[in-house]
């Protein structure tokens, strides 16, 4: 990708991600132990603007063979679809989530949050 990144905590953030296998396994460093595990890649293309303290996110990101592990249930699920991204949510629309044993569901939702990371 391509941006400019200031120094200063206020300065102007500007940044064009263009995303591709990015693995999803570094997610896992951030999530609750014995929660989740994410596997598998995903692509995408971002936009970053705003500042370091108030960043504003657009673009989409797109599953390739995620995996979910429920470590509490003891099962996986396969992911695949696509994320739209805008400044103030994360949209999932018809995501097919496929169980260890090929039963299919759709999966839709959207997660409303705030540019300092407060989910609403």
């Amino acid at each position: 990708g391509t941006g400019q990144i200031p120094h200063e905590p206020t300065g102007p953030l500007r940044a064009q991600l263009l995303l591709k296998q990015v693995p999803l396994g570094w997610i896992n460093s951030w999530l609750p132990q014995q929660s989740v595990g994410l596997s598998g890649s995903a692509d995408g293309e971002l936009a970053i603007q705003g500042t370091r303290q108030s960043p504003e996110m657009n673009g989409w990101i797109q599953s390739n063979a995620a995996e979910v592990n429920i470590e509490y249930l003891g099962t996986s699920y396969q992911l695949e679809g696509r994320c739209e991204i805008e400044p103030d949510q994360f949209s999932l629309d018809q995501w097919v989530v496929t169980d260890e044993q090929g039963h299919h569901a759709k999966l839709n939702g959207t997660i409303l949050h705030q540019s300092n990371g407060m989910l609403i």
